[in-house]
């Protein structure tokens, strides 16, 4: 079966989706043939798959999906950025909603050592929290 009846029959657009051969062993082995053939693969996914909006007026919305407390210096959480952009040391509230986050109560004033710039889609992030005294 090919590539592109296999597409149609599970409801993609298989006749405009773009199909590129090439091989990825000889690209790693810097072969120049193998490399412009990842090189059109790329430029077939930055034209065909469009980028999400992201809100960049709104306020700065990142789901959390991991924390990793590293003793000794503090905790990094990591997560999708659904809104908004953040700059280096912004304070930012972190609000749980099921259970408190560990040392933190359900809503918490906190600094970042990230940078959040305001491009297109959801964006994958890592930040260092600094936890305000007091709070």
């Amino acid at each position: 079966m090919e590539v592109r009846d296999l597409l149609n029959k599970y409801q993609f657009p298989g006749d405009k989706t773009p199909v590129i051969r090439g091989s990825a062993k000889k690209a790693m082995a810097n072969d120049p043939e193998g490399q412009k053939s990842i090189q059109q693969l790329l430029d077939a996914v930055d034209e065909f798959i469009p980028l999400p909006p992201r809100e960049v007026d709104k306020p700065f919305l990142m789901c959390i999906e991991d924390v990793f407390n590293i003793e000794g210096r503090g905790t990094v959480v990591t997560g999708r950025v659904e809104r908004g952009v953040l700059k280096r040391m912004d304070d930012v509230e972190i609000v749980a909603s099921k259970t408190p986050a560990r040392r933190w109560q359900r809503t918490s004033r906190c600094s970042v050592s990230c940078s959040i710039p305001p491009m297109p889609g959801t964006t994958s992030a890592c930040c260092f929290v600094h936890q305000e005294r007091g709070s």
